[in-house]
Order: structure tokens, then C-alpha cells, then sequence
């Protein structure tokens, strides 16, 4: 049976799990960095106050950072704050901090281009093979996540044809 690009887009998908939850694990380090120093800005009495009185302040869920390489990059927090300034945007930022959140970000840059590439490799290469029985014979990592014979692979038009033909004339 021929593979569909749906298919092989759903396999690729499988394949790459593992990638994409590292991708997801940079992606929370990313945020508990940002909650952290975001966190440190705030004086004590203010969390205090926001933890005993949660519905009386602005909270946030994202900040803004404009300092470095950060162009007023927004960033989501790994929990909700109180909002130090009406569009949470951090200026005049540690250099520690930009120089961690810098590395971090350039890693999750190269990981996410190098698996965007990877899937796209792995999309043609199933999509080049053609054929279920050809990607069981030589791409067997991949065959696993074939689907059954005849369950989601369907030679059913997706479009009505008829409601093609009269949109033609």
C-alpha cells in the first residue's frame, strides 16, 4: 500500500519523539530561568502579599526582556507572578543571567532547526520509498509505526468531487 504524506508525517512524528521531548525539556529550563530571575525582581513583601491575597494584584504569565540579544523576546513563566510594571517587560538585565539564557536559547535554536531538518529527511526519505512493504524492507525503525493494513490508510477522495466538478464549469 502507498504511504501518504499524512502517514509518513505521522511516523517521522513517532520517530522523533525522543528529540522533541528534549526540545520540551530545554523549553521548561528555559522558563524556570526566566521565573527565577523574574522572581528575584520582585520584593518579598510583594510575593508575600500575592500569595496570601492571590486575585488583588496583576499577574503575568510571560515577560518581556529587552537587554542583549533579547529585542523584547517574550518569554512564558513556568508560573504566574505579580506584574512588576503594566507591560512586564525587563530591562537592564544581569549579564549572568543574559549570558545563561543566551546559551540556553541558541541550544534550543540548533535543536529545534536540526529536528525541523531531521523530520523534513525522514518525510522524503518515506515519502521516496513509496510503498508499506518498501519502508518495512528498508527503513524497519520506521515500519513499527506503520499502520495497520486498510485502518487509517484510505483511497477515500478528500475533496467531494462532485462539488469539484461544478465549482470547474
Amino acid at each position: 500500500m502507498r504511504i501518504s504524506k499524512t502517514t509518513a508525517e505521522s511516523i517521522a512524528k513517532s520517530l522523533l519523539e525522543h528529540k522533541q521531548k528534549d526540545i520540551n525539556s530545554l523549553n521548561q529550563e528555559i522558563k524556570d530561568c526566566v521565573t527565577e530571575y523574574y522572581e528575584s525582581l520582585i520584593p518579598k513583601n510583594v510575593l508575600t502579599f500575592h500569595k496570601n491575597y492571590p486575585g488583588w494584584i496583576r499577574e503575568t504569565s510571560c515577560v518581556s526582556i529587552k537587554s542583549g540579544i533579547f529585542n523584547f523576546q517574550m518569554f512564558d513563566l513556568s508560573r504566574k507572578l505579580p506584574q512588576i510594571q503594566m507591560t512586564s517587560t525587563i530591562t537592564g538585565v544581569d549579564s549572568q543571567f543574559l549570558k545563561a539564557l543566551e546559551k540556553l536559547t541558541m541550544k534550543r535554536s540548533k535543536l529545534t532547526s536540526g529536528l525541523r531538518e531531521l523530520r523534513d529527511d525522514t518525510i522524503s526519505t518515506l515519502l521516496s520509498l513509496g510503498t508499506t512493504k518498501r519502508v518495512s524492507e528498508v527503513f524497519p525503525e520506521a515500519a513499527k509505526f506503520l499502520p495497520a493494513e486498510g485502518s487509517t490508510m484510505t483511497k477515500a477522495l478528500a475533496v467531494n468531487i462532485e462539488a469539484l466538478r461544478k465549482r470547474i464549469a
